[in-house]
C-alpha cells in the first residue's frame, strides 16, 4: 500500500518508519533489504513541514496505533542539524508522545521513537550527501568531478545543492540514466556497504531491536 499521498493510514507492521520524501523511502527500502533485516512499514510525509501533521494523524486518528511497537523518523539537516531535530522532537511532545534526547537514541515507552537526522549527527546536509560520500572510491566520480571544474574555470553559475547537482551526473554514467535518487539506489547504483551509510544501518538496527 502506498502512504506517500494520502492520510488513510492502515497499520500493516509493528515498526513503522517516517521519512521525508518518496526518495529516502526507496533508498531506506533498498538498504533495509540489502541488510536482511526485518521488513517495516515505510512512510513519506512528503516534506519536512509535514511531519506535524502527519505523526498528528497516526497518532490521534489511525486505527491500530496501539499496536504499533516502534516509530523511527528520519529528516534531512539542511543548514541547521538541531533545529532539525528540535522540531520533531516538539512535533512529538505536541501529540503526547516519547521524544529521544538525542539523535539515535531509542525512547523506552510504548512505541519506542527514535530520529535520525541525515547525513548523521551533528552535520549539516541532506540525503544527497551520503550519496555523493559513497561515491568516493567510484571510478565515475573523478570525471564528475572534473565536470564541475570545467563549469567553474568558465565561470558557469552551479547549483547550491552541488551534491544534488553531482549525483545527477553520476546517474548519467549508468546504463539507465534519468533515475531519481530512490529508484537509483533501488537499482543498485550506490554503495550501500560505504561507511557513509554507517548510520542508517544503525538506525535501522536502532527501530528493528
Amino acid at each position: 500500500m502506498d502512504d506517500t499521498r494520502n492520510d488513510n493510514i492502515e497499520i500493516e507492521k509493528e515498526v513503522l518508519l517516517l521519512v521525508e520524501g518518496g526518495d529516502d523511502k526507496r533508498l531506506f527500502d533498498a538498504l533495509i533489504k540489502h541488510l536482511s533485516l526485518p521488513p517495516v512499514q515505510i512512510i513519506s510525509y512528503e516534506g519536512k513541514n509535514k511531519f506535524k501533521n502527519k505523526i498528528g494523524v497516526i497518532a490521534t486518528k489511525t486505527p491500530g496505533f496501539q499496536n504499533i511497537s516502534c516509530i523511527g523518523i528520519a529528516r534531512d539537516a539542511d543548514d541547521n542539524p538541531q533545529g532539525a531535530f528540535q522540531s520533531i522532537i516538539d512535533a512529538l511532545k505536541s501529540y503526547g508522545l516519547d521524544a529521544p534526547k538525542n539523535p539515535l537514541e531509542i525512547t523506552a515507552g510504548k512505541p519506542k521513537i527514535a530520529v535520525m537526522i541525515i547525513p548523521g549527527i551533528g552535520r549539516t546536509g541532506e540525503l544527497e550527501d551520503v550519496c555523493l560520500e559513497s561515491l568516493n572510491n567510484d571510478p565515475a566520480i573523478t570525471c564528475v568531478n572534473q565536470y564541475f571544474e570545467c563549469l567553474h574555470n568558465k565561470n558557469i553559475d552551479i547549483s547550491r545543492r552541488i551534491a544534488k547537482a553531482k549525483i545527477y551526473v553520476f546517474l548519467a554514467s549508468k546504463p539507465e540514466p534519468g533515475k531519481r535518487i530512490g529508484e537509483a539506489a533501488q537499482a543498485g547504483y550506490f554503495n550501500f556497504d560505504d561507511k557513509a551509510y554507517q548510520p542508517f544501518k544503525e538506525f535501522l538496527q536502532l527501530i528493528n531491536q
